[in-house]
């Protein structure tokens, strides 16, 4: 069975022909994302993504019956070459670059106090690249690093997609490295206005950098195959369709614009609160559009203990490589029958662990912090184990039993597990009281008795404070976490708070920041507590629940665990015994097992 494979004519596929056979058809359509090209498209033929893995699978179906044609041969030796170099960047500890020494000496200077970012910024210069980088190892600067090192950051528009607390308390700051005019604001009143006028000179190609948050670009949805009962599409000019044929269109001018212009480089920071790993979200739609020489994804917790979100940043990276879904899940997760359909189960095909490695190390680096940094401090977990009050026990046993509770005369219920479960969660946080029907905590909380002891110990205290003590406090719920700051506000302490609901944060970091001897405490939302905060002042910090992403927890820890730090930092989590929080933690510690053997394993082996 013989069949021979060239280069396509674009230069951008791999061309199988071959004589009908049975046998051969069967081994072709076992190929992922193989299409078949008729005789009135070229054909008859089929027709292969052009990437190693797929040269390395036709090898495997057809054995010494596959003959290559001199061009592909051409790009199989340069190919191997070229990800030869780049797998080796991915586990390498040093490299040497070209052009930022000679370009940007003093930025060159800094980032080679870690040699390890050397061989990053390589990395990133030469492809696109996912940098999973633990929080707190340098991946904006390793990012701006690359720009440079690639020839790109004075040859036209850069865009940079973060949240606006990113943006405000990171890539302002970092960005002042470069010569080139940096357009975004930091008040949200002008930002459009700003970014309007820097988007005439990135439209002339110009060199400036545009900083947006993501709802700034998002497209919405103006048809819904599904719901369309037939009807005929709108007639206005459409962005993009998904998979499913929904129509999208720009959300505005300013969108349009923004996703017209082709960019030199395109940095997504913070990939997994953008809803990025999902390919249905708006963003993932929005952002398949714009057009750049070179893409980077900043995140240190890019999966949460979800394997199949690592093919969403590699689809961004590179689609042509990456077009299927199911054709990567097939190729390289386990996968089950049931209900008719497909199950994936998180780990990697037993024995392909390997292979999933080398195949995936030419776009990403994973460098773990203390690997990183080995003279930083090591985190001091603890775990909290809180009793409920008695009151507070009532109420969860009563729901718990039936769903429902009647509280001050009305009723609280619950429809559907996951609401179940949430409304648990509130319980064994603190008994509840309801206001206009909505739950809200009262300090009535076993959490609360061991958040005080846990502070007191922490020299957070009215008597013989510790000088210049600092603690974070962060729950799920903004109005546990609001109950909490009110409550230590009336015992006297001075507390910050930041929730979604609090538009400027930096007098509250200001003042954490601050060399005053007087204790001072943060009291966040998680969710705030995960994006591109360093506050490493912290003396302690306190997780008074869990969510379902462990993820989240390690952001939110990692605030406190930067470069600088000569002190360890305690990290406590509080958890109610017998309840649903207990459930949680089982289940984050599985996630937890699929990160590490997802993402942390890989370096042992590189070690090896």
């Amino acid at each position: 069975m013989r069949i021979f494979a060239e280069l396509s004519e674009s230069g951008k596929n791999i061309d199988v022909h071959f004589p009908y056979n049975p046998e051969a058809v069967a081994a072709i359509k076992r190929m992922p994302n193989r299409k078949f090209v008729d005789k009135h498209h070229g054909g008859p033929l089929w027709r292969l993504p052009l990437d190693l893995v797929t040269g390395t699978r036709l090898r495997e179906e057809f054995g010494n019956g596959l003959v290559l044609g001199d061009a592909l041969k051409q790009w199989g030796r340069d190919e191997v070459s070229k990800q030869r170099n780049l797998r080796s960047l991915a586990r390498a500890t040093d490299a040497e670059l070209v052009n930022l020494p000679r370009v940007h000496p003093k930025l060159f200077e800094y980032v080679s106090k870690r040699p390890y970012q050397r061989a990053d910024i390589k990395l990133m210069a030469e492809a696109n690249v996912g940098n999973f980088n633990q929080p707190g190892t340098g991946k904006t600067i390793e990012t701006i690093a690359s720009w440079i090192e690639s020839g790109l950051w004075d040859q036209g528009p850069h865009l940079v997609i973060a949240p606006v607390r990113s943006l405000e308390n990171v890539w302002f700051e970092e960005l002042e490295w470069l010569d080139l005019d940096v357009y975004t604001s930091e008040d949200p009143a002008v930002r459009r206005q700003e970014i309007a006028e820097g988007l005439e000179r990135a439209e002339r190609g110009e060199p400036v950098v545009l900083c947006i948050n993501a709802d700034m670009i998002r497209v919405e949805k103006i048809w819904d195959a599904k719901k369309s009962k037939g009807d005929p599409p709108p007639k206005s000019e459409e962005a993009c369709r998904d998979y499913k044929g929904n129509i999208y269109g720009f959300r505005d001018e300013l969108s349009e614009r923004l996703c017209k212009v082709h960019y030199k480089t395109f940095t997504i920071d913070e990939g997994h609160k953008t809803g990025m790993p999902n390919r249905n979200s708006l963003f993932s739609n929005t952002i398949r559009l714009i057009r750049a020489d070179r893409r980077a994804v900043l995140t240190g917790t890019p999966i949460g203990g979800v394997t199949r979100k690592l093919w969403a940043y590699l689809n961004w990276l590179e689609p042509d490589e990456y077009g299927s879904e199911w054709a990567w899940i097939n190729n390289w997760l386990e996968t089950e029958d049931g209900f008719g359909k497909s199950k994936i189960v998180n780990d990697i095909q037993p024995g392909r662990e390997d292979a999933f490695y080398e195949a995936h190390a030419r776009h990403m680096v994973r460098r773990l912090k203390r690997e990183a940094l080995p003279g930083l401090p090591p985190q001091v977990h603890v775990t909290v184990k809180c009793s409920m009050t008695n009151l507070q026990k009532a109420q969860y046993a009563k729901f718990h039993a039936d769903a429902e509770i009647r509280i001050d005369e009305e009723r609280l219920t619950a429809t559907g597990v996951l609401a179940e479960y949430a409304r648990l969660k509130q319980f064994a946080n603190a008994k509840q009281e309801l206001i206009d029907g909505v739950p809200f905590p009262t300090t009535d909380s076993g959490k609360l008795l061991m958040l005080m002891e846990k502070l007191d110990e922490e020299g957070i205290r009215k008597l013989a404070p510790e000088p210049g003590a600092r603690a974070i406090i962060a729950s799920e719920s903004s109005r546990m976490i609001e109950m909490v700051a009110d409550y230590l506000t009336e015992q006297g302490f001075e507390v910050g708070l930041m929730t979604g609901k609090v538009k400027d944060t930096r007098p509250v970091i200001k003042r954490f920041k601050s060399k005053k001897k007087e204790p001072y405490i943060i009291c966040m939302t998680t969710q705030t507590g995960g994006v591109s905060l360093n506050l490493q002042e912290a003396d302690s910090i306190h997780a008074l629940d869990e969510t379902w992403n462990p993820d989240d927890l390690e952001q939110l820890f990692d605030r406190g665990d930067r470069g600088s730090r000569t002190t360890p930092l305690r990290c406590y989590t509080y958890r109610t015994k017998d309840t649903i929080q207990e459930y949680i933690a089982e289940v984050n510690e599985g996630k937890k097992v699929t990160n590490k053997n997802v993402m942390d394993l890989r370096r042992q082996m590189f070690k090896e």
